[in-house]
Parts: C-alpha cells; sequence; structure tokens
C-alpha cells in the first residue's frame, strides 16, 4: 500500500515544470545519484481506521550535493515542491494511483540544514487516501 502511494507521489512530482531532481519513493534501494539534486518521498506507516480509508505521514526529502549544485538551485527545488505541496486542488489532480484517490494533504513547515556535504531539506505532510 505504502509503496503504491509513494510510487503515485513520484509520478506526480515527476510532472513538475521546472524542478531539477530525480524523484525516488523511499523504499527505493537503488544508489543515489552524486551529482544530482534527489527528491525521497517516504510513507513509513498508515494508519487504516476503516478498509477503504488510510492516513499517515509522510516525508518528502530534498537532496542536493554542496559541492555539485549551488544551494540557490537547491532552495528553488525546495521552492517549487512545497509550493506544490500547498496546493491541495494541484496534488490531488496530479496524484495518479489505481487503487486509491488523494483525499487530502497538509503539508507542515519546512526543514533545511547541511549533512554530510549535502544540502538537505525536508517537508513532513499529513496524507488522506481513500481506496477506490
Amino acid at each position: 500500500m505504502n509503496l503504491d502511494i509513494e510510487l503515485s507521489f513520484v509520478v506526480a512530482l515527476e510532472t513538475l515544470p521546472f524542478i531539477q531532481a530525480v524523484v525516488r519513493p523511499g523504499t527505493d534501494s537503488d544508489t543515489m545519484p552524486e551529482n544530482a539534486s534527489v527528491i525521497i518521498i517516504d510513507i513509513p506507516d498508515m494508519d487504516r481506521p476503516t478498509i477503504a480509508l488510510a492516513s499517515g505521514a509522510a516525508m518528502f526529502r530534498c537532496e542536493s550535493p554542496a559541492l555539485n549544485i549551488p544551494v540557490a538551485d537547491h532552495r528553488e527545488n525546495v521552492r517549487i515542491l512545497t509550493g506544490f505541496l500547498g496546493d491541495q486542488s494541484a496534488v490531488k489532480t496530479a496524484f495518479s494511483s489505481a487503487t486509491w484517490q488523494l483525499v487530502g494533504i497538509w503539508a507542515g513547515p519546512h526543514s533545511s540544514r547541511q549533512e554530510d556535504n549535502r544540502w538537505v531539506s525536508e517537508v513532513q505532510c499529513r496524507i488522506g487516501v481513500l481506496r477506490i
């Protein structure tokens, strides 16, 4: 279930114009590219109060190599990402799943830091999905 939802967000983010990042689900075990920005979508756990309804936390993590990507480019990716996540109708329109319908997304504040020669920004969201 979580992988299907993560992949739906991958598809949604890949449609964004001007975002310069590879988008991957949190369950992806492939090696991260060293010279490119990456957005990782991680949905570790979903609450299921009913069979058809689920909600949970979704972490959108944007990483850029500090030595290869200017901080301004990283910040622009984060600006585009947070703008998109803050627009419920745009996210609902772009979210594509054969089994789940996004009923709501509530984006929280984002945090940024430098970690192991990478710019790292995280946006924590709460999502609600309905089985279709």
